[in-house]
C-alpha cells in the first residue's frame, strides 16, 4: 500500500475546479469515486508529495492521506504492458516500460506527456510501424486512464528560453492531426487559413478559459499560482486601467479582465494574439485589435469604450507603448503594469517608467524575473530603486533550475 493525498472540500461548488485541476495535472485517481466524510467531499489523488499540487485553485481545502493500492500510479503502465505483451513486440519490454510516463497534463483535446516518454530510440524503432503506433495510442486513449473525449497526444520539450516570441519549437506530436507542418512564414505571417487549419487546445484555470495552438505558442501551467494571486490581490483594478506589456495568450491579461479592468496589452507573436482573441471572446469580453500602422487616439478609445470594448490588443513591440499613450492626450488611471517576460523584463523598464509618470492614480508594477535565491533582495532593491517606488513583495512562482526561481517583484508607486 502507498500513502497518497486526499483533498477535502466543504463547499461543493469548489469540487469541479479542483477535479479539473487534478485531471489536467494527471494526478486524479479515477479508480476511486468522490466520497463524503462528515462535512467534507473527498477527492483522491495519486500524489504522495504535497509539492506536486502547487497552484491548486482553491484555498479552503483540507489535505489528508489515504492508503492507495500499489497500482494506483501504474494504471497506464499496466495498459501499456498488456498491449506490448499481446503484440509480442521485438523490442525488450522492460526497456520500453522504463519510459512510460507516470504524470502528464491534459489540455483538451490533447494529452501532453513529459520529455523522455515514448520518444526514446527504443520507442522510435517500435513506432516505425505506423500501424502499431496508431493502434497503440488509440488503445491508451480509450483505456479509461484519461478523461473521455481526448483525441491528441504530444510529448513536451523545453522551450528556447531566449526566444521572445515564446514558440514551442520542440513539441513532438505523436498521435492525432496537429495541422500543417509549421514553416517560418506560418510562424511570422500566418493567414486566416493557417489559423483555421491549426490544432488548438485549451485549459480552464481559476474558472478562466484559455486556448492556444501548441505547435506555435507555449503554455505554462506553473503560472496558475500567479494568476490566482492577481485575481485575489488586484481587485483594485476594477474600473481602472492595466497595461500588460507581454500579453502572450493572455496569461495574466485575462485575470485582470476578470477583476473588471480595462486592459491595454502588447504582443508580437501573431499566434499568441489569435489565442488571446479566442480566449477573450470565449470569456465574454469585447476586444479591439490595433496593428502597427493603425491610428488609435483618444477619440478611437472613446468610441470603443462606448461600444463595450474592455481590452485593446496592440500587435507591435511594447517599445511603442508610450508613443501610443501620448496619442491619447489624456492621463489614464493605470492601476497595474505587468512585465511578464522571462528570463528578464529589464528591456521594458524604461517604457514602464515613462508610463507610470503619466498615471492619474497610484500604480503597482509587477516585475517578472528568473533569479537565484541568493539574489532575491538584490533584484528587488534594484527594481525599487529604478522605479523610485517601494518594494512590497517578492512572490515565488516556480523553479526553473536548482535555486533559480521565477519571481514577481511588486513595486508600489503612489
Amino acid at each position: 500500500m502507498t500513502r497518497c493525498i486526499v483533498i477535502g472540500i466543504e463547499n461543493a461548488v469548489q469540487i469541479k475546479s479542483v477535479k479539473v485541476f487534478l485531471e489536467e495535472l494527471g494526478v486524479f485517481n479515477r479508480n476511486k469515486k468522490i466520497s463524503k466524510s462528515g462535512n467534507l467531499h473527498q477527492l483522491y489523488t495519486t500524489c504522495e508529495n504535497i509539492d506536486e499540487l502547487e497552484g491548486i485553485p482553491e484555498k479552503d481545502i483540507e489535505i489528508g492521506y489515504y492508503e492507495a493500492d500499489e497500482g494506483h500510479r501504474r494504471t497506464l503502465e499496466a495498459v501499456v504492458r498488456e498491449l506490448l505483451t499481446k503484440k509480442e513486440v521485438g523490442e525488450d519490454i522492460e526497456t520500453l516500460m522504463q519510459h512510460v510516463p507516470k504524470k502528464w497534463s491534459v489540455y483538451p483535446p490533447m494529452i501532453l506527456l513529459n520529455s523522455g516518454t515514448f520518444d526514446t530510440d527504443t520507442w522510435t524503432r517500435l513506432f516505425e510501424d505506423v500501424g502499431i503506433k496508431d493502434e497503440f495510442f488509440r488503445h491508451i486513449l480509450l483505456s479509461g486512464v484519461f478523461p473521455s473525449g481526448l483525441t491528441h497526444i504530444a510529448v513536451n520539450k523545453p522551450i528556447i528560453e531566449e526566444d521572445v516570441m515564446r514558440r514551442p519549437f520542440n513539441i513532438l506530436p505523436v498521435y492525432g492531426d496537429f495541422g500543417p507542418e509549421p514553416s517560418e512564414k506560418m510562424f511570422d505571417d500566418p493567414t486566416e487559413e493557417d489559423f483555421e487549419r491549426a490544432f488548438w487546445c485549451s485549459a480552464v484555470q481559476n474558472g478562466i478559459y484559455q486556448t492556444w495552438a501548441p505547435r506555435f505558442t507555449m503554455f505554462s501551467r506553473g503560472n496558475i499560482k500567479e494568476k490566482k494571486r492577481v485575481l485575489e490581490e488586484c481587485k483594485d483594478a476594477n474600473k481602472k486601467c492595466v497595461f500588460d506589456l507581454y500579453a502572450g495568450i493572455g496569461y495574466f491579461t485575462l485575470s485582470y479582465l476578470r477583476n473588471g479592468a480595462t486592459v491595454f496589452c502588447w504582443e508580437i507573436n501573431p499566434w499568441s494574439i489569435q489565442g488571446l482573441i479566442k480566449s477573450v471572446t470565449q470569456n465574454g469580453y469585447k476586444y479591439k485589435l490595433i496593428g502597427r500602422q493603425d491610428l488609435f487616439d483618444h477619440t478611437s478609445y472613446t468610441n470603443c469604450d462606448q461600444d463595450g470594448v474592455v481590452i485593446y490588443i496592440f500587435h507591435e513591440s511594447n517599445e511603442f507603448a508610450m508613443d501610443r499613450y501620448l496619442q491619447f492626450q489624456k492621463i489614464l488611471p493605470i492601476a497595474h503594469i505587468n512585465l511578464g517576460l522571462l528570463p528578464t523584463s529589464v528591456p521594458s523598464w524604461p517604457t514602464t517608467k515613462a508610463l507610470v509618470q503619466n498615471s492619474s492614480t497610484g500604480t503597482v508594477i509587477h516585475v517578472h524575473e528568473n533569479v537565484h535565491v541568493d539574489d532575491f533582495v538584490k533584484i528587488g532593491q534594484k527594481a525599487a530603486s529604478y522605479f523610485e517606488g517601494n518594494m512590497i513583495a517578492i512572490n515565488r512562482v516556480k523553479t526553473f533550475a536548482p535555486d533559480i526561481w521565477h519571481v514577481v517583484i511588486d513595486i508600489s508607486l503612489k
